[in-house]
């Protein structure tokens, strides 16, 4: 067996002591600990996370209904105002005369059709005449009237359709004199427009609360003739906190200053009714519990409840229960200071969160179950995999590399046999394969350069064969690249192979079982796909992994730092700590580094390989003869960046390329000539800066053309100069830099293309602007 072989006969006490655990119970006990303890952690959190969700959605929920009865009081209580204002204009410009008491009721009709929220509108002056207009309903009025037809009383009268009074009386108040009642009073003494306090009606079938926004009106001369006031009822407040759902058992109130209740959501009293007289309720008595509660809990916070200037959250508990409150003062210029108080109790959320937490510890009960079950099993089979990859590893070292390994059921085991079976394939098919990859990539590559150079003879006479001819010096470079990528890695998949045939061996007879699981984890870790890392970027990566090797107490961390970066691990090292501090440590880095190295060389002759073929794409696009003499949907991006292609070596050193391409159609027409269009316009822009600078591409619909700007950061094109740029054989290059026939042609190609071209130009920025119709 192999826990009898050589490498544990020299371990002393250790040895004795790993005799004395079975393997059984060295993998149950930490699945065991891991599960119970996080049993406990997912509890705790899931509790925690339950009240912060709860916390957050509440502020959420509260914040938005005090913003919305905010608004909803801002919009409503300011009608009767504005009305007052209103009337009180029209007063002051003579369009109404307040003393002629038929114009009046028509005028306040007509305002309490304006004004749908007022309930009632009317005046009184100092000789204890009044009039005024009252909503029973929608489309249905009564107007009281006190003159000298009336004599002390004031009788109430239906109002017609158009606002008229009828003939019909619905009700009579003896000896009324509105000089006396508090709202004609309160105009009086404050001298101002303002609010009267909230009053309470009470009838044998009906209670409401109202409010009164009164005017003092003076004539010309300032002196005081009476009052103008609006009624507004305040159940549509109600109305609307009725509206508002916080939770199921939220609460929404409005209280005064001194704690008397204004409107409830719960349609609770805010007043009590004893024989036809009304009393208003304090908050702190109202029948809501939960409103009633609150009221003390502030009471006892704010002593005083004009302390409170800003928007207060407050915490309190209740039947046991945690309650959250927000309160936000209110006010408006007419001296309405009121307090919005919404309630909403944790346990309208608690239930699903309390459900989830139990489910989420059963849960993890029945995982500790199924891990221990798991655990007992998978023992029986655990020795017998590990002989068979060390039989495995034995045979690759003696070069079969035909030797495949198929376990199951063990996950680093599986992920071993896997990077094992991939090792073995990689290597036969570097030996087998890329060399004769190598060779066909170049010699296609060398056919595509020959193509490119009859090509280049055969239409030499062509301004579009003159722009080619001038791309082929970068283009032949930017072969050269991938093909020199292709020839390194070759040279180091060769040298890393013959290092690892030599040291992968022996570094399994060297390694424990253990060991070997946390060696192929981290092999499988470097053979992944890294992205590519600037050399800053390296250093940084660096510089980090110094520090956290510094902190995990590793020798030599800058090396170990070194070699980890060079094969892409640089996360997640907490589990290969044991393995790097093992005295293989180094054989582990070296064997490893050379194993990855040849899947990093495999990805770099793909990339490079890819490379090749797109450059090879791009000339056959461009080069390939337009055959046929009719036009062709094509994408006008796809054009551009075909050319772009071709000139990228040109542009990639010290020209920054800008594309703002947006979502145009496709369009009917000969595409290898637009290709010309745009190689002209793209080969004059880069010799306009000189191969240094901003090169800028815009493609955007304009009405029903596609407009394509080419934008250069040059010195500019003269005023004097920009009409003749379009005229055969008319150049500004020195003489054997350009026949002046570029432009020309491509002024000739887009009016084939039924478009047009234009021209701007100033120092630092010079624009063509191609237009092409899109039917």
């Amino acid at each position: 067996m192999a826990f009898n072989s050589p490498r544990f006969s020299s371990r002393g006490q250790s040895r004795t002591f790993r005799r004395d655990l079975s393997l059984r119970t060295v993998l149950i006990m930490p699945f065991v600990v891991q599960i119970a303890a996080a049993v406990g952690l997912v509890g705790y959190l899931s509790f925690r996370s339950g009240q912060n969700a709860i916390n957050d959605l509440v502020n959420q929920l509260e914040n938005q209904a005090v913003d919305r009865v905010n608004q909803h009081l801002d919009t409503y209580l300011a009608s009767p105002h504005q009305a007052l204002q209103i009337a009180n204009d029209s007063i002051q410009l003579g369009l109404l005369d307040i003393n002629n008491f038929p114009i009046t009721r028509q005028y306040f009709w007509k305002l309490l059709q304006r004004f749908e929220t007022i309930s009632s509108i009317g005046f009184g002056n100092e000789q204890e005449r009044f009039t005024d207009v009252t909503r029973i309903d929608s489309n249905k009025f009564y107007m009281g009237v006190k003159d000298e037809s009336t004599g002390k009383d004031q009788i109430e009268y239906l109002a017609d359709q158009q606002g008229n009074l009828t003939d019909k009386q619905i009700n009579t108040i003896k000896n009324y004199r509105p000089t006396i009642r508090p709202w004609y009073q309160t105009a009086k003494e404050a001298n101002r427009q303002t609010w009267s306090k909230l009053f309470q009606t009470a009838s044998d079938s009906e209670a409401k609360l109202q409010i009164t926004a009164v005017l003092p009106y003076r004539d010309r001369q300032g002196n005081f003739v009476g009052v103008l006031e609006t009624g507004l009822s305040i159940s549509n407040i109600v109305q609307f906190l009725n509206q508002i759902k916080i939770s199921p058992s939220g609460r929404v109130f409005i209280m005064e200053r001194d704690g008397m209740l204004v409107a409830s959501s719960n349609n609770s009293p805010v007043f009590t009714v004893k024989d036809r007289k009304a009393e208003r309720l304090a908050a702190n008595n109202s029948s809501d519990p939960l409103i009633q509660e609150a009221a003390k809990y502030l009471a006892k916070s704010f002593p005083d409840l004009n302390q409170i200037t800003n928007r207060q959250k407050l915490e309190y508990s209740f039947d046991g229960q945690r309650q959250f409150a927000l309160v936000e003062p209110w006010q408006d210029k007419f001296g309405l200071n009121w307090l919005i108080v919404t309630i909403v109790p944790e346990s309208d959320f608690m239930a699903q969160i309390n459900t989830n937490t139990q489910t989420t510890i059963i849960l993890c009960l029945l995982a500790l179950m199924v891990a221990i079950a798991l655990g007992i099993f998978t023992t029986r089979w655990i020795v017998g995999l590990i002989l068979k990859l060390q039989n495995a590893s034995q045979a690759i070292a003696q070069g079969d590399l035909e030797q495949t390994v198929n376990i199951s059921g063990v996950t680093e085991l599986e992920d071993l046999s896997h990077v094992f079976n991939q090792m073995a394939g990689q290597l036969k098919t570097s030996f087998d394969n890329k060399e004769q990859l190598v060779q066909e990539r170049t010699k296609e590559l060398s056919q595509a350069l020959e193509n490119l150079q009859t090509t280049q003879q055969e239409l030499i006479q062509s301004e579009k064969m003159a722009a080619l001819g001038q791309l082929v010096a970068g283009i032949a470079h930017e072969i050269n690249t991938p093909l020199g990528a292709i020839r390194a890695s070759i040279t180091n998949i060769t040298s890393g192979l013959e290092a690892s045939l030599n040291q992968l061996p022996q570094l399994l007879q060297k390694l424990s079982p253990s060991q070997e699981i946390e060696f192929i984890s981290f092999l499988t870790a470097a053979c992944q796909v890294h992205p590519y890392l600037s050399t800053r970027e390296v250093r940084k990566l660096k510089r980090a992994l110094t520090q956290e090797l510094e902190t995990y107490g590793m020798e030599d961390p800058d090396a170990l730092a070194d070699s980890l970066v060079q094969m892409g691990i640089v996360e997640n090292l907490t589990g290969f700590l044991p393995l790097l501090r093992s005295e293989h440590r180094e054989s582990v880095l070296e064997t490893a580094n050379h194993l990855s190295s040849q899947f990093r060389n495999s990805e770099n002759i793909n990339v490079a390989v890819d490379r090749a073929a797109k450059i090879i794409y791009a000339l056959k696009s461009y080069a390939r003869q337009d055959t046929s003499a009719e036009k062709v949907r094509a994408k006008i991006t796809e054009n551009i960046d075909i050319v772009l292609t071709l000139y990228h070596n040109q542009m990639k050193q010290k020209i920054e390329l800008i594309q703002n391409y947006q979502p145009v159609p496709e369009i009917l027409c000969y595409p290898e000539e637009l290709s010309q269009v745009w190689t002209n316009l793209i080969h004059n822009a880069i010799q306009a800066i000189n191969s240094k600078g901003t090169l800028q591409i815009n493609i955007f619909q304009q009405d029903q053309s596609i407009v394509v700007q080419v934008i250069d950061s040059g010195v500019g094109i003269s005023p004097e100069i920009q009409e003749k740029i379009f005229e055969p054989f008319f150049t500004t290059k020195p003489a054997g830099e350009g026949s002046g026939l570029g432009l020309d042609i491509v002024s000739k190609i887009i009016k084939k293309h039924g478009g047009s071209i234009a021209v701007s130009s100033q120092p630092g920025q010079t624009a063509f602007s191609v237009f092409l119709p899109i039917s």
